[in-house]
């Protein structure tokens, strides 16, 4: 039987790299364009080099984020770095990801909390596919001998649910159903999206948006939203606690997304989240480790009873911290 320990360093890493992945590649249907890649296999963007997107002089600023929701969807692919802020600790990670069918992906996950509390070196890698995700969390070697010799973990996406109820079940559709352009969608529905201006992204130039949303705001009146698209995002947003959020997106001259921040006041204390976008269209593989060198973690919990200590407890701040920034 393993440990309490082991048992609470799987659920610790667990909610944050749903944080991670839900940061990167938020849930989502695109409308975007066509082709979509099988799990595992190299995935490329079908426009390399999207048309310029119509000049935001020429439309509203809801108007513009409603073209680069569009243009940014098609691309399917591209490298992410992220850094999400809690007032237990933070978290970055860095990786290409696929959103051509679901999220898919392999990240590199730095969480010291993990090295302070557990005893690892606080490095996690991360395998996304399209119906469950891997994890390896560097355990020193007395716990991977208490998991029978095994490095990784699985979180199958649909047990989600069943280990975190409601806000389980809007990740599993986050993750089941990637776009990272959920923050532009929350503030085209907020319809209170203002331009700051010029601005750049690592040496690119770009357009600077904001917008502040309450769930009493989240109307979607103006946008092309439809209601099920406003419905689930205030479900999202209610599962996970959020009152209110404020965003900021670049967008390129072509329309495309190169970076999101957001700070978001949930029941479990405020997060702000962060996250660029580079190399669109950039291929990506990403497979499940060897099963004989992965646990599962639904198998895990049963096999010990629960969690002792619930859900990712002090760490990331609630297991749905992740989407409020997607």
């Amino acid at each position: 039987m393993t440990s309490t320990r082991t048992r609470t360093l799987a659920a610790a890493a667990l909610v944050a790299t749903l944080a991670v992945g839900a940061t990167a590649c938020g849930g989502g249907k695109s409308t975007g364009g066509q082709g979509q890649a099988e799990g595992g296999a190299p995935t490329k963007a079908a426009a390399g080099n999207p048309a310029p997107a119509q000049s935001p002089v020429d439309v509203t600023p809801v108007g513009f984020l409603q073209q680069v929701t569009k243009k940014t969807s098609e691309q399917k692919s591209a490298k992410i770095t992220e850094e999400i802020k809690t007032q237990n600790g933070d978290i970055t990670a860095a990786g290409p990801v696929s959103w051509a069918s679901g999220m898919q992906g392999s990240m590199t996950i730095q969480m010291p909390m993990l090295a302070e509390k557990l005893g690892t070196d606080g490095a996690v890698d991360a395998v996304y596919l399209p119906d469950a995700m891997y994890m390896n969390m560097h355990m020193p070697q007395s716990m991977v001998d208490q998991m029978g010799g095994k490095h990784w973990f699985k979180y199958a996406y649909a047990d989600l649910a069943k280990l975190m109820g409601p806000a389980g079940a809007s990740l599993k559709n986050g993750l089941t159903n990637a776009d990272p352009v959920t923050a532009v969608q929350n503030m085209i529905a907020s319809n209170q999206v203002t331009k700051v201006g010029p601005d750049s992204v690592d040496g690119t130039p770009a357009t600077h948006y904001t917008a502040d949303l309450t769930l009493d705001q989240l109307s979607g009146q103006g946008s092309s939203l439809t209601p099920d698209q406003v419905s689930g995002l205030r479900q999202q947003l209610q599962s996970q606690g959020i009152s209110k959020a404020h965003y900021d997106v670049w967008v390129s001259d072509q329309g495309l997304l190169l970076k999101q921040e957001s700070k978001s006041e949930t029941a479990n204390g405020p997060i702000d989240m962060s996250a660029t976008y580079s190399d669109y269209g950039v291929a990506v593989t990403a497979q499940a480790p060897a099963a004989d060198d992965t646990l599962d973690f639904a198998q895990l919990i049963q096999q010990n009873g629960g969690l002792g200590g619930g859900l990712g407890s002090g760490l990331s701040g609630g297991p749905g911290g992740g989407s409020a920034a997607s």
